[in-house]
């Protein structure tokens, strides 16, 4: 089975950065910001995990880049399927995922899921060990687990505007950016 993995470390250069002058300010600035780019996270709940999976499930996000966003739309742009918009922001989703844990594992980041087929298995196993190979088999892509983990689409959409808003873009913005296109 092909698995498409929607994960990857974004590239935080700038296109045209020239190297700031000997002995300027400037000049660290491009180290520290990469720095800072790499430490900014948020933990966004999964909504109503407790109650299907009986215990908090949270996923780590970095903030997503402008060139990411501008990837995403134009891949979904002409896509005319029913709920491209929820297969886009999962998409998303998968990208920006660090990690995903419970409470328990929140500072053992060696114990953390990522939106893959071993995620799948786990979600798609019921309480006797038996897991739903036909429904497995079926998994294609990282962004199909992000909507096997999240309850409702409506729950995938509203984390979706969570990450958005952490990452400096509202979904306005965003849809303003490709009305014209």
């Amino acid at each position: 089975m092909s698995f498409e993995d929607h994960s990857a470390t974004p590239d935080v250069s700038e296109p045209g950065q020239m190297k700031g002058a000997r002995g300027s300010g400037l000049a660290g600035l491009r180290g520290k910001r990469a720095k800072a780019v790499e430490a900014l996270h948020i933990d966004l709940p999964v909504q109503r995990s407790e109650e299907k999976y009986g215990q908090r499930v949270i996923v780590r996000y970095r903030a997503f880049t402008g060139a990411e966003a501008d990837s995403t739309r134009k891949r979904f742009k002409k896509d005319r399927r029913d709920g491209v918009d929820v297969i886009a922001n999962s998409v998303i989703l998968a990208k920006c995922c660090l990690g995903i844990f419970t409470e328990v594992e929140r500072d053992d980041p060696d114990a953390w899921m990522k939106f893959d087929p071993e995620l799948a298995e786990v979600l798609l196993t019921d309480e006797d060990g038996n897991v739903d190979q036909a429904a497995l088999a079926d998994i294609r892509s990282s962004d199909e687990v992000v909507r096997l983990l999240y309850i409702t689409d409506g729950d995938v959409m509203k984390t979706a505007e969570k990450l958005s808003d952490f990452s400096g873009f509202s979904l306005e913005e965003l849809d303003e950016d490709s009305a014209g296109n």
